[in-house]
């Protein structure tokens, strides 16, 4: 018999003082459907836990009991099979919890559904992406990162199609989210999208380079020659960097992909030239005024990228080199900057990227 120690021995105790069990590992690695007995093992395991989540004035005992239901999802060998009967057993709870108006529940509850990383579960993360918490939003943004990475590390129990539409939620809310840190955090969600190296996910690849691209090369033109606060700057760096490592990878990104990429590389140049002409850069070098610097490492990724998505495009032109007239401080040279940036705007509104004119002003 496959049982559960403890599962169904009298009145159900608190995590805090029940001895913790565990799912056998033929449960969580079966690679067909459960088997009418394994299902049940799964069912009493969730059930054992998930109440214990909302235990009041015990949040040691929901904590722990947080872990443990995370912790079968965590094994190398899961499967499909499992994370989907899993979710038969968890997600009414955990929607329920989510939508139960104390925050601390549903961040528990997202907790869990971004690493269930099924259809249900990363829709019950989605649907919390516009709370009015702002904790529940940042567990939202959090729990789609984690379903993202799920799907990158373990075979998936989530469609194509059905990551393609999180998405759009994800970049709906980036466009929306007025929360620098949960801007940044829904930023690296779709980064971990972008990330996903398995074979067949080339459209999901493409989609969340695009959906990154343009929610924050949106809110670039928003900031019209302001410098970007610290964790949107961190946003915007940080999308930059994985733009340019997944770029820079053979196969991983398309045509589209690598279009639009050059277009938030672009969006990226125009501003630092908007914040030269507003004078909001001193005459310091870069290594004396850390927003110098970080026009430097902003411009040298855009170049980086424009470069490699020309080359994943087949565009002519030779590399882009702005950065370095940045470092000095000099006007003479922020002015060469702008300059040389009229002829990278001309390059990324003809074939093969064909951006609007108007997107560069």
């Amino acid at each position: 018999m496959l049982l559960i120690a403890g599962v169904c021995a009298g009145p159900m105790a608190t995590v805090a003082h029940a001895q913790f069990d565990t799912l056998p590992n033929e449960v969580t690695s079966a690679t067909s459907a459960l088997s009418g007995e394994q299902a049940a093992a799964v069912k009493s395991y969730a059930q054992k836990y998930v109440d214990q989540l909302t235990v009041e004035g015990e949040g040691d005992s929901a904590d722990q009991a947080k872990r443990l239901l995370v912790e079968p999802l965590n094994r190398m060998s899961v499967t499909p099979s499992f994370r989907l009967e899993y979710a038969r057993a968890l997600s009414e709870k955990l929607r329920a919890m989510s939508q139960d108006g104390k925050a601390e529940n549903a961040i528990r509850a997202l907790f869990i559904a971004g690493d269930l990383a099924t259809e249900t579960s990363i829709a019950i993360a989605e649907s919390q992406l516009t709370a009015k918490d702002d904790g529940t939003r940042a567990a939202a943004a959090v729990a789609m990162r984690r379903t993202f990475e799920a799907v990158k590390r373990f075979d998936p129990a989530i469609s194509t199609a059905r990551l393609a539409t999180s998405l759009d939620a994800v970049g709906n809310a980036l466009r929306k989210e007025a929360d620098p840190q949960i801007y940044r955090e829904l930023s690296r969600a779709v980064s971990a999208a972008m990330q996903i190296d398995r074979a067949g996910h080339e459209n999901v690849r493409n989609k969340a380079a695009a959906v990154l691209s343009d929610a924050l090369g949106a809110r670039l033109r928003e900031l019209e020659g302001a410098i970007p606060e610290t964790q949107t700057a961190y946003a915007l760096v940080g999308a930059a960097t994985d733009l340019r490592s997944v770029l820079g990878q053979e196969g991983q990104l398309g045509a589209e992909g690598a279009k639009a990429a050059a277009g938030f590389a672009g969006d990226l140049l125009v501003n630092i030239s908007k914040v030269i002409k507003k004078g909001g850069l001193s005459t310091s070098k870069a290594e004396e005024d850390p927003s110098r610097a970080l026009a430097v490492q902003m411009s040298l990724l855009a170049e980086q990228i424009i470069t490699l998505a020309s080359a994943r495009t087949s565009a002519a032109g030779a590399a882009v080199n702005l950065s370095n007239f940045l470092r000095s401080g000099e006007v003479n040279d922020d002015a060469k900057f702008t300059l040389g940036l009229n002829e990278v705007v001309d390059r990324l509104t003809k074939a093969p990227f064909s951006h609007p004119a108007d997107r560069f002003k």
